[in-house]
């Protein structure tokens, strides 16, 4: 079983959510080639942003563009992005800092403790608490054979002097 998530690099790096959806069908072709199954994973929050809460929820319409291709191809899709996420909060400020117990305090100690709550260092690599969540959904998925209930967020995007302003 191949567990396929990927999406903050590829929107960093300007790939369109049409490149990312034909790169996962390739992964698919890929393991099915060697008689493995792929299990698509939704990117995780991004907490980083250098205090732009907004970019927590960047990754949900590359999430969002997995949906009619894990349908197609009969592939299961975890809502890892849920599952990190937890209850969120009342505002994508309150949210972010809610997640900061999820990410580790440093590139170089991805995994070195479970009380890790200062907000600072690898912003897009969940540790110990993240993967822990991560791996329930995963388990929850495949046990079940069900969908988990899509989270639910709404925002709006104005275009300023400045350029687009998301909350």
């Amino acid at each position: 079983v191949g567990l396929v998530m990927y999406g903050l690099n590829d929107q960093g790096a300007g790939t369109s959510r049409l490149v990312y959806t034909q790169q996962h069908e390739w992964v698919v072709r890929k393991l099915r080639d060697i008689g493995a199954e792929a299990v698509f994973l939704r990117p995780t929050p991004d907490i980083d942003g250098d205090g732009v809460p907004e970019y927590a929820v960047r990754t949900v319409g590359f999430g969002e563009s997995l949906v009619p291709v894990a349908e197609r191809l009969g592939v299961p899709l975890v809502d890892t992005f849920a599952a990190v996420w937890g209850d969120g909060g009342p505002d994508l400020v309150a949210a972010r800092r809610n997640l900061w117990t999820m990410f580790p305090t440093h590139y170089s100690k991805s995994f070195t403790t479970l009380l890790e709550t200062e907000g600072k260092g690898d912003t897009i690599h969940p540790n110990a608490l993240g993967q822990l969540a991560i791996a329930r959904a995963v388990y929850h998925r495949l046990v079940s054979g069900q969908r988990d209930p899509d989270l639910s967020l709404a925002g709006r995007t104005r275009w300023m002097a400045d350029g687009p302003v998301t909350t």
